[in-house]
């Protein structure tokens, strides 16, 4: 039970890179990734948002995973089972 106490939330790591990949192959169409200059990120996300672009560029969340599944007794999703979740068709737009 975690009433009173600090939850970690946290995932695997995926680099920007292979996200393309494996969303092309769930969507099944090509997916391409394109970095972000700071620039533009701060005029789609203001500066607030760009502060966190530059935290997950820089740094990012490092979360002991197999200490957390320990801890709470089973075992986390990963990235590749969370896509399987996904009901794709309904996720696209419509545009």
């Amino acid at each position: 039970m975690a009433l009173g106490k600090t939850v970690e939330l946290a995932g695997d790591e995926v680099a920007f890179g292979d996200l393309p990949a494996a969303l092309s192959q769930k969507l099944g169409h090509p997916i391409r990734y394109a970095e972000q200059s700071e620039e533009e990120a701060r005029k789609i996300m203001g500066d607030d948002g760009l502060r966190m672009f530059q935290f997950f560029r820089t740094k990012g969340y490092h979360v002991d995973i197999p200490a957390l599944e320990t801890a709470w007794g089973y075992r986390m999703t990963r990235f590749p089972e969370f896509l399987d979740t996904v009901d794709w068709e309904r996720a696209q737009p419509k545009w």
